[in-house]
């Protein structure tokens, strides 16, 4: 082979490696921003719906963004024309699955036994295939079926939703979701104490549990306060305890300053130890203004019985044959429940939308770290892969000091 010859390949091989090279380097930076996107997404509504829930609130509350968003997504499955559209801005139309065995999800498509025929199949084929929803239909006439497939799937933890439902019920889409976890390092009874704990001018003698850490822990000791706790199941918990006023602290939060307080938690060194001093606590929580969120979030006609189009449920000439006028929702519903001890945390949380027709309407040599949570602190359970946060919630009030933990039946 002549020598020209070989220039000319060797120039071909060049350039086939060059295109090659530069086309893969093109694609993964898509890839990458189009994964950054996603997560930032996904964080833009988290926070969003955190600060619209926190408004003027300086109690304690609890929600779950997951289980919130998870609802918003069925209701957007028999959306159509604007009102389709007011919720694909709020929820970006993503994929919120994740796997994660310790975590139980459920959902529910509950129908008034006269609207089971006219149901639209590609509604109900998708909640069931997509979301592997229940279908529970009843002639509704008491909201037991209801009340009792969400105590069932919350574990008893959240008994009821309803006291009583309308005679013009229609169609009704839930989420529940739940968690019973272990501390992969459990505190122990004996030494949690009664201490002060600092609310504004107030001081109450709370169950302040502690523990010791040289590992398997991240801290955040700055102008705020931080811990980073792992479950023995795929999940964790974190801590932020802001030295200035706790509401806001949250209704200064964006995305990006939530990520670098995260990306701000430090691992513990060989000559550190992390003392935590962290209150007990339980409650449950009702979230009174949810309407008025979503509404002020932008999903308005969804609420509307005039503007409301959720022809993909339910098609208009089916509602004309039933007599009815329109499908809209009347009721939007999120409770939740936590309990924070010792061994772990158990929480639950429902989010579901009642629709209507309207027809008629220490050693020396070691640093010690002390991270105490003795003031109003937010926390957040999420994923531990994903990052997803399944909830959200502050404590202005723990659990009063009645002396020892110990003699409770759980620690017998």
């Amino acid at each position: 082979m002549k020598k020209k010859d070989w220039l000319v390949i060797v120039i071909v091989a060049c350039c086939t490696f060059l295109i090659t090279f530069f086309s893969s380097t093109f694609v993964l930076n898509k890839n990458k921003e189009k994964e950054e996107k996603v997560v930032k997404e996904t964080s833009s509504f988290t926070i969003k719906f955190i600060k619209e829930a926190n408004k003027n609130n300086k109690s304690n509350y609890l929600i779950s963004p997951y289980s919130v968003e998870t609802a918003l997504s069925m209701l957007r499955v028999g959306a159509n024309n604007n009102t389709l559209t007011e919720l694909d801005k709020v929820i970006r139309n993503r994929n919120i699955n994740f796997n994660n065995d310790n975590v139980h999800i459920a959902n529910a498509l509950f129908v008034k036994d006269y609207y089971n025929e006219v149901l639209e199949k590609e509604f109900v084929d998708t909640l069931r295939n997509n979301y592997n929803s229940d279908i529970l239909v009843d002639k509704f006439s008491t909201p037991d079926v209801i009340n009792n497939w969400v105590n069932d799937k919350t574990d008893g933890m959240i008994p009821s939703i309803m006291d009583s439902i309308s005679e013009d019920f229609a169609i009704g889409l839930a989420n529940a979701i739940s968690i019973d976890a272990k501390w992969s390092t459990e505190f122990e009874c004996n030494r949690t104490t009664g201490e002060e704990f600092i609310n504004g001018k107030n001081k109450t003698k709370v169950e302040m549990m502690h523990n010791d850490y040289e590992n398997n822990v991240k801290y955040l000791d700055d102008d705020v306060k931080g811990i980073i706790l792992p479950y023995k199941e795929n999940l964790e918990f974190v801590g932020l305890m802001p030295k200035k006023d706790l509401n806001a602290f949250i209704d200064g939060l964006t995305d990006k300053s939530l990520n670098e307080y995260l990306n701000d938690f430090k691992k513990i060194k060989e000559n550190e130890k992390v003392h935590l001093s962290i209150p007990r606590f339980s409650y449950d929580y009702d979230l009174k203004q949810f309407k008025n969120i979503l509404i002020d979030m932008g999903i308005n006609d969804a609420f509307s019985s005039k503007e409301a189009d959720f022809s993909k449920i339910v098609t208009k000439e089916n509602l004309e044959k039933l007599g009815r006028d329109n499908l809209y929702v009347d009721k939007a519903i999120h409770k939740t429940r936590i309990e924070f001890n010792e061994k772990g945390t158990k929480a639950a949380a429902v989010t579901a939308f009642i629709m209507l027709d309207n027809a008629s309407a220490i050693v020396d040599d070691i640093k010690i770290i002390d991270i105490k949570f003795n003031k109003p602190f937010m926390y957040i359970i999420r994923d531990k892969e994903s990052h997803e946060v399944i909830f959200f919630g502050t404590v202005y009030e723990a659990n009063k000091w009645q002396g020892s933990v110990c003699k409770e039946e759980s620690y017998e």
